[in-house]
């Protein structure tokens, strides 16, 4: 299922802070917390990615994207990824 919504997680003062965002309004969500597309997630190989993830793009200071559930995908900012990766 290709993704109709983002999740933007983000670590405002030590609180995890998601906000949704349309997946047509992703680019300016991102622009807005500084965040610029730097490529576009390809499959490489045989490895392979949920529909979601495939063509979204990849942002400098975002990590992702990740499968955030059916047609969802997922960005995390550096903090937010450390504390949910711990």
């Amino acid at each position: 299922m290709k993704a109709s919504q983002a999740v933007i997680v983000q670590s405002v003062d030590g609180a995890l802070i998601s906000s949704k965002v349309a997946i047509e309004n992703l680019l300016e969500a991102a622009a807005i917390r500084g965040a610029k597309p730097i490529a576009i997630k390809k499959q490489i190989g045989s490895i392979q990615l949920r529909e979601e993830i495939l063509g979204m793009p990849i942002f400098d200071k975002l990590a992702g994207p990740m499968y955030g559930g059916d047609g969802v995908v997922r960005y995390e900012d550096a903090d937010a990824y450390k504390v949910l990766s711990a």
